[in-house]
């Protein structure tokens, strides 16, 4: 029996993931995930976010993008025991009221905390103030706690009613990320990248909602990602080794 994670892989080897230019925004080491893999420590990630993070549109829980980011990172770092934390929640925003947005960054230390932002608050369209200043916040939360982050931004999808609305909440997480040193991994540069090829390429990783991610979307999230943070961890590990 092929298992789910195997699957995935074969899957995402038939499409192109990469979007041609670099989703990654504003690079930095993550000096605590950096550590804990150089030490061959157990690393903790937590992924926290809304649905695209709970895995809404996948054929099973192994196929979420916190659950094959797992798998990737532990064949590349043997050495450490990986664990990656799914603690999305559908329909949160940064505001919250569901599983308490923002709030919920500090609660616990993790090597690394990837927040996946903005989706449910840039769909609303409304709060935009109050909404960065919430980034801000999750961002702090997120430090004091002991945790290196990364930002993941909103998903592009054929149906944003008002793309110049929803483009605003993209460019206000970008901005507080950059003025508080945070990567953002960007779902939507990637996605409006694989839509550029043609709607087509664009539905072939979106499930039957043409909103949520399928099991090829969520492979190629997992496989891109994994990429970005282990070329910051080595990051890290060179500016350690340098002192």
């Amino acid at each position: 029996m092929v298992s789910p994670v195997t699957s995935a892989r074969a899957e995402e080897t038939a499409f192109a993931c990469e979007a041609g230019e670099r989703v990654l925004a504003h690079p930095r080491r993550l000096s605590h995930l950096a550590a804990a893999v150089q030490a061959g420590r157990p690393v903790s990630i937590l992924a926290i976010g809304s649905s695209s993070t709970e895995g809404v549109g996948a054929t099973a829980a192994g196929r979420s993008y916190p659950a094959q980011l797992e798998q990737i990172l532990q064949r590349r770092w043997t050495r450490s025991k990986i664990t990656v934390v799914n603690a999305g929640i559908g329909g949160e925003t940064a505001h919250g009221p569901v599983g308490g947005g923002a709030d919920r960054l500090g609660a616990v230390r993790f090597d690394l905390v990837i927040w996946q932002v903005g989706t449910n608050d840039a769909i609303r369209g409304d709060g935009e103030p109050a909404f960065r200043d919430l980034i801000d916040r999750g961002i702090q939360l997120a430090r004091q706690a002991g945790s290196d982050i990364v930002i993941v931004d909103p998903q592009f999808f054929p149906l944003i009613h008002d793309r110049g609305v929803y483009e605003r909440f993209v460019t206000a997480i970008w901005e507080t990320a950059e003025a508080g040193g945070v990567p953002v991994f960007s779902r939507y540069r990637l996605m409006k990248a694989w839509s550029a090829r043609g709607e087509d390429a664009l539905l072939s990783t979106l499930a039957g909602d043409r909103f949520h991610m399928n099991d090829r979307g969520y492979a190629c999230i997992a496989r891109t990602l994994s990429v970005d943070i282990a070329d910051m961890v080595r990051m890290g590990a060179a500016v350690a080794a340098g002192r």
